[in-house]
């Protein structure tokens, strides 16, 4: 796989993950704490996924990066 090919499929992660973030942020107070906390921590991996970008590594972004490539097999 190349790298244009693996990094294009990185914004479709970050769009499940701030669909997410959108609807559990419709919770009152519980909900608006952990919508800001899972936005810090897609900040994070958005960071992590440029720098690897950056240094031409094929490298999933932590954490969730194996599953989404598991979900997202065949795009």
């Amino acid at each position: 796989m190349n790298l244009q090919v693996f990094t294009s499929n990185n914004p479709l992660d970050f769009v499940v993950i701030s669909l997410g973030l959108f609807i559990i942020g419709m919770i009152p107070i519980l909900g608006w704490v952990l919508s800001f906390l899972g936005s810090i921590f897609l900040l994070y991996l958005w960071i992590m996924g440029l720098i690897n970008a950056i240094n031409q590594k094929l490298k999933p972004v932590p954490i969730l990066g194996h599953q989404f490539e598991k979900w997202f097999a065949n795009m």
